[in-house]
């Protein structure tokens, strides 16, 4: 775990990086794809952020992207999902992506991994109320984090603290809730 000593004299980190050519929150996933994938990926990601959802997953379905591209697709797509309100499709693209990630076809890095499954089990949580693998994960996910430099920290790790912040919340309200 970072000292305090150490948490003050790492780089602050900037809230507003994401880079303004890009409209998916993954950028640091965008280093691993061509300029004409990242042209397509970013058509559908404008068009699910603005609410024009059938094109979004005309372009995530019928386009073909490199299997460098799979990582950053699979969240992406996830996230067009959730936001058409189908949790339990987006939370079913990114098993498939953890199983194509098993199966050694794509290899992810660890905090991409991590980020997936803390995902998985808030999209559960949120759709299907089930608490124990997001609590399970919210365990994982502190030990791990507890473990990394705060200097280390990209864009994945910072998406992770918030759904992890996110699910702490949540038990929180339904501990509230039930006592």
């Amino acid at each position: 775990m970072a000292t305090q000593a150490e948490i003050m004299d790492a780089q602050p980190f900037d809230w507003n990086r994401r880079n303004p050519e890009h409209w998916g929150r993954h950028t640091s996933l965008y280093t691993s794809v061509d300029t004409e994938s990242t042209r397509r990926l970013e058509r559908a990601i404008k068009c699910y952020t603005t609410g024009h959802f059938s094109e979004s997953t005309r372009i995530f379905d019928n386009s073909v992207f490199p299997p460098s591209a799979t990582t950053l697709l699979a969240l992406e797509k996830a996230l067009s999902l959730e936001r058409r309100g189908c949790r339990i499709e987006a939370a079913q693209c990114l098993r498939d992506l953890l199983e194509v990630s098993e199966d050694g076809q794509v290899v992810p890095t660890l905090a991409t991994l991590h980020l997936v499954r803390i995902k998985i089990a808030q999209l559960e949580l949120t759709a299907l109320g089930k608490a124990a693998p997001a609590l399970l994960q919210v365990r994982a996910l502190r030990e791990w984090l507890a473990m990394q430099h705060i200097s280390d920290y990209n864009d994945i790790m910072v998406r992770i603290w918030f759904l992890l912040l996110a699910l702490i919340a949540i038990r929180l309200t339904l501990y509230s809730s039930i006592v």
